[in-house]
């Protein structure tokens, strides 16, 4: 099933796959990606007020991102000259810290500016500043916890900033690392973003109040309004929504928003996305798969939308919706089915393919959770069998098969990848442009019926390439390449620790 040799062929097939058939930013003539280059724009269509977003959009460090070690505090510096000023700590502030601070590279820290800023690097190392910040203009001296520190300034215009290590190339020297400080470019701190009338306020790198969150809202094609992506940290008031809900849409097409539970009705911090390119198209799927409660081991059917786009003309060819059925709910070391008190009898679920995996504490504990879809019957064009979603970062797992016992795993549910097979992806068949079925993709219905939901294919759409990507080994394996937007490409880098995608540590609650 999910054997542990399978998980090996899994990780060669992608390899080779990516050795076979170059990276898929290079096959669509693009220069390849990777969390060291990628730098996103935060783009929130749902704030309507006139406030600006924070001087700060994203920061990327490497080669050892360590984001939930880092904070930006807008507004957030104390001390004179620079009171008032934008504060971007990061990882690796002790002399003794080894790890952050012996780097030489020389895109140790890639900023993404909304607006032109004024920027000041607070040099905190027991050695003269590297070579790269010979450009920049010796200032005023802060004195921070009684220590008297130089400052050097430097404006920039809006977008990618890259500021080097604390180290010149090939020095190794451990050195305590540099503060940020961000103002206007005229040198003027940012203004304070307005709240409406009667709103609690929000505090800036705290839990954002309901009515940030509930700005985020689309319509979906009943003509009602529900929850939509945004991302983990909120870009005007830099507060935390404590959940993530995987790739920005934006990343898929800029008019683009997903509707969670137009398809099912499910709990909201559940609803994830996954963006990515192949060949001539992109793809967004939208999947419900939360890690924070053990109710996925109960719950056969799940939200999984898959929204296709043509990127030469830049059309939506495909925009489907299911109840996906993932089958029954098994110990994933040992294949024994999951009895829990509230539904012993989950496994009886006939013929379905579709199967979720669960950890369990007394059968090994592999903290691994795929879940993997049985697509048959559906009348929507979906070929999509093969479609699993992976974690192994569940916040949770079972305390035996019975699993009545949610046991803390310490994961916060955020590193999540995809797996297809060769031969995945939609084939129009006898039903395409506009048309409605239920909630399951397998009986057409009428636009005004009961429980209808709105599908569309574009007629002779034949697009099944999806895990062509890795050729050989007969898969492909997408997972995350950013924190920020969290575009997702084919990669055999396993290595990725929680902190590398919890910004700022946002998430901590349910997700």
């Amino acid at each position: 099933m999910f054997s542990r040799s399978l998980l090996i062929k899994l990780v060669i097939g992608c390899l080779l796959g990516s050795l076979l058939a170059p990276a898929l930013f290079v096959r669509a003539g693009q220069p390849a990606l990777s969390i060291k280059t990628y730098l996103p724009t935060i783009i929130n269509t749902q704030i309507t007020s006139p406030n600006l977003q924070t001087l700060l959009a994203s920061y990327v460090l490497a080669p050892v991102p360590r984001y939930s070690e880092a904070k930006y505090i807008p507004r957030g510096f104390s001390a004179v000259p620079y009171v008032g000023w934008d504060q971007l700590s990061l990882p690796g502030k002790a002399i003794n810290d080894g790890v952050n601070t012996t780097f030489d590279n020389a895109d140790w820290l890639t900023l993404q500016l909304n607006r032109p800023a004024q920027l000041s690097i607070v040099w905190r190392g027991q050695l003269a500043p590297p070579t790269w910040m010979s450009s920049w203009t010796l200032a005023e001296k802060v004195i921070i916890d009684g220590n008297t520190y130089p400052t050097f300034r430097k404006t920039f215009p809006a977008g990618k900033v890259v500021l080097g290590a604390v180290n010149n190339p090939g020095a190794k020297t451990s050195q305590a690392t540099y503060l940020v400080l961000l103002a206007e470019q005229d040198g003027r701190p940012s203004t304070p973003p307005t709240v409406p009338a009667g709103k609690e306020v929000p505090k800036v790198n705290a839990t954002c109040p309901a009515w940030v969150h509930d700005q985020y809202a689309t319509k979906a094609p009943d003509g009602r309004m529900y929850p939509t992506w945004h991302p983990q940290i909120d870009p005007v008031y830099w507060c935390y929504f404590q959940h993530d809900h995987g790739s920005d849409p934006h990343l898929f097409k800029a008019d683009f928003q997903p509707a969670y539970g137009y398809t099912m009705p499910e709990a909201h911090v559940g609803f994830k996305g996954y963006v990515f390119e192949e060949g001539n198209y992109a793809w967004y799927i939208t999947m419900h798969f939360g890690s924070g409660t053990l109710a996925g081991t109960c719950a056969r059917f799940h939200t999984t939308d898959l929204a296709l786009k043509d990127k030469t003309t830049g059309k939506l060819v495909a925009d489907l919706h299911l109840m996906g059925d993932y089958g029954k709910s098994i110990v994933n070391t040992t294949s024994v089915p999951l009895q829990p008190p509230s539904c012993p009898d989950q496994a009886n679920v006939g013929t379905s393919t579709g199967v979720r995996l669960f950890a369990s504490e007394t059968d090994g504990a592999v903290n691994y959770t795929p879940w993997r879809l049985d697509d048959t019957g559906n009348i929507l064009g979906l070929k999509l069998s093969s479609l699993t979603i992976w974690t192994d970062r569940m916040m949770v797992r079972c305390n035996n098969a019975v699993c009545d016992i949610p046991i803390p795993t310490g994961g916060d549910g955020l590193y999540r990848f995809v797996q297809t097979y060769p031969g995945s992806g939609v084939q129009a068949g006898s039903h395409t442009g506009v048309f409605y079925t239920d909630g399951k993709g397998k009986t057409l219905l009428q636009p005004g019926d009961a429980g209808a939901i709105k599908q569309y294919v574009e007629p002779g759409l034949n697009v099944v390439s999806l895990g062509s990507e890795a050729i050989a080994g007969g898969t492909g394996k997408y997972r995350p390449a950013d924190p920020w937007q969290m575009r997702y490409v084919c990669t055999t880098n396993t290595n990725a620790p929680e902190n590398n995608l919890n910004l700022e540590g946002a998430v901590q609650g349910n997700n």
